[in-house]
């Protein structure tokens, strides 16, 4: 606790770069997140948050944004998350609770 009160950063290796910030606002469902960024090394983390759930159409629906320099991924990237992500969630669903 001592070194973290010392510390000036959040992270103590502050240029890594295997991170991903991911977040949540499960009391919005959103079309769109901004983030507030400095563009450079030190702020080309990519971003996911993920949204209140809904349901819509007889299903439920849950927003995701990913906000990513686009050095770092392409839309191909993104697509392969969502189409994993989707298939994870179908599985999930499937699961039958006690």
């Amino acid at each position: 606790m001592v070194q973290q009160q010392i510390r000036k950063t959040l992270l103590p290796e502050e240029h890594r770069q295997d991170l991903i910030h991911y977040s949540s606002t499960p009391w919005v469902a959103f079309t769109g997140i901004k983030h507030a960024r400095q563009f450079g090394f030190e702020d080309s983390i990519p971003k996911i948050v993920f949204g209140k759930y809904f349901a819509e159409n007889g299903g439920l629906q849950l927003p995701i944004s990913i906000e990513a320099h686009h050095a770092l991924m392409d839309g191909w990237h993104a697509g392969q998350f969502f189409l994993q992500f989707a298939a994870a969630a179908k599985e999930f669903a499937q699961i039958k609770t006690v």
